[in-house]
């Protein structure tokens, strides 16, 4: 059995072993980093429901931006009355195809439907008793979004994550095989 010594010269197998564990070490690093970075992305990506434009109490004026909200009624209290806007007119609430609710950070809403603010401004909220209405824009985009990075992020992470060890198990492997075979 021969002696591998420091000063040996290599044999034609440990170019390959170095290869294949530094290949696996580098799809290791990087699925660490790119599932890290998707999982932080959706995360962040995450709609932030305490920001959310709020009436409390039964009548609060809210400022709302041009475009399309959901509206959602939280807690225990009933769904708003009447949103008055700028120009004293009602801002019909429609109904929403998808319902959408979120309990998050300590507050609970669920979509009772959607508005069109066709200018920014000043808008009047009257709610229920004990209501308390929020307002969301591309709350269900946003949610998506956070969710597909979340997944995907850990699906392609893991996925890198086995191929990387594997890759790191054979590198590993093959070393003990040419060191065993002297």
């Amino acid at each position: 059995m021969a002696v591998i010594s420091p000063n040996s010269a290599p044999t034609e197998n440990q170019p390959k072993q170095k290869q294949t564990l530094r290949n696996g070490l580098i799809v290791l690093a990087v699925a660490l980093v790119l599932g890290v970075g998707l999982l932080v992305a959706g995360l962040t990506a995450m709609p932030d429901v305490g920001d959310f434009p709020r009436a409390t109490g039964n009548q609060e004026v809210v400022e709302l931006q041009a475009g399309t909200w959901t509206v959602f009624a939280e807690g225990s209290g009933a769904a708003p009355v009447e949103i008055l806007g700028p120009d004293d007119q009602t801002v019909r609430i429609s109904g929403s195809l998808v319902d959408s609710n979120y309990n998050y950070g300590g507050r609970r809403g669920y979509s009772v439907g959607k508005v069109t603010i066709s200018e920014t401004g000043s808008y009047l909220v009257t709610n229920g008793p004990g209501g308390t209405t929020a307002f969301a824009q591309n709350f269900a985009s946003d949610l998506t979004k956070a969710i597909l990075f979340i997944v995907v992020g850990s699906l392609v992470g893991l996925g890198l994550g086995v191929i990387g060890l594997v890759l790191t198990v054979l590198g590993l492997n093959q070393r003990k095989i040419a060191a065993a075979s002297f």
